[in-house]
């Protein structure tokens, strides 16, 4: 409805702009021992080792190394 897009365009508090996070694509090196579920948690990435896996073109049984680069998909503040 239109009622509800006005609204929407309301002016947004300081509150509000700090919960606004933009999905940003990031390159990170693994820790020693470090899987890509552990580098998921200490990112908050927004997906899980499956999604992370496909965008760096890696199969089920395929491993990552230690130190290798890895896209990753993190939600940043504006």
């Amino acid at each position: 409805k239109m009622e509800n897009i006005v609204y929407s365009l309301a002016e947004m508090t300081a509150e509000d702009e700090k919960q606004i996070k933009v999905p940003t694509l990031r390159l990170l090196e693994l820790e020693n021992g470090e899987s890509v579920e552990d580098l998921v948690d200490r990112t908050d990435s927004e997906f899980d080792e499956e999604v992370i896996r496909l965008i760096n073109e890696k199969s089920d049984g395929d491993s990552f190394e230690a130190g290798e680069r890895v896209k990753l998909v993190i939600g940043e503040q504006l």
